[in-house]
């Protein structure tokens, strides 16, 4: 074997220090997820896909506008019904993976501080 080669120290110094401060940085931050929580309480909020008004002002086409309306909302029945299952599976989906996060940061932070004396 040849001499230790001061540039490959000097990099794996620089790699240690990454790792050590990437150890002690939260998986997601206490804003990240807020933000993620809001936008989940909005898309909950919003699942269901039938909460859609047809609005017309047009007292002369009233008759036909509401006929128009109602073919629609059989029409799009099925398009608003697997919309609206999508929005509640990744609502779900959402908050099982922020719960996962906020999991993992806490055994991060657990770990840290066992380690240091």
């Amino acid at each position: 074997m040849g001499q230790p080669d001061p540039k490959m120290d000097q990099v794996m110094i620089r790699m240690r220090e990454k790792i050590r401060d990437r150890r002690e940085k939260p998986v997601i931050s206490a804003s990240s997820t807020e933000r993620i929580m809001r936008d989940l309480a909005v898309l909950e909020a919003s699942s269901s896909a039938f909460i859609i008004r047809f609005t017309s002002h047009r007292k002369l086409l009233m008759p036909v506008v509401t006929l128009t309306k109602r073919l629609l909302r059989r029409l799009l029945t099925p398009i608003l019904t697997q919309q609206g299952l999508y929005n509640e599976t990744n609502a779900r989906v959402g908050r099982h993976l922020l719960a996962r996060l906020e999991s993992l940061n806490q055994d991060q932070t657990d770990f840290t501080q066992c380690k240091d004396p």
